[in-house]
């Protein structure tokens, strides 16, 4: 149940995002989005084909995170140390939160991916769950 609400909420945010908000966006987020989808066709030896079926995933995603971000108040394009590090309980929410948006993300990924394509594709998302964290500055 509570990962059908966070799915919930995760939509919801991702349904406020409309496209001229999206092309409203923060250049350097969008570069950051553009490497990214980069950095995955390439990781994962995408086709021609997979790279077309996959990346409006990953814009999806993306939006989706940045959106979790901005609902705790958190702005990652202001430097890390003039931001306010959450506390402990909304550390939480906001890792669980994310961790509805990657599951969401894999699932529709595993359509079109390969079981190897996909192995490198949660070793990815690992990477980028450890980049956040330090973002965000979540100590372990």
């Amino acid at each position: 149940m509570k990962n059908w609400m966070a799915l919930v909420t995760m939509f919801g945010l991702l349904a406020s995002l409309t496209t001229s908000q999206a092309q409203q966006a923060d250049p350097d987020r969008l570069d950051e989005l553009d490497a990214r989808i980069e950095q995955t066709r390439q990781r994962l030896n995408l086709t021609d084909e997979q790279t077309v079926q996959i990346e409006p995933i990953l814009e999806s995603s993306f939006h989706a995170s940045m959106l979790v971000l901005e609902s705790h108040g958190i702005d990652l394009s202001v430097p890390r140390e003039q931001r306010a590090r959450p506390n402990f309980r909304e550390i939480r929410a906001i890792g669980k939160e994310l961790q509805a948006v990657r599951e969401e993300t894999a699932e529709e990924m595993a359509e079109f991916l390969t079981e190897e394509q996909m192995e490198e594709y949660r070793k990815i998302q690992e990477e980028r769950r450890a980049e956040m964290r330090e973002q965000i500055g979540a100590r372990r």
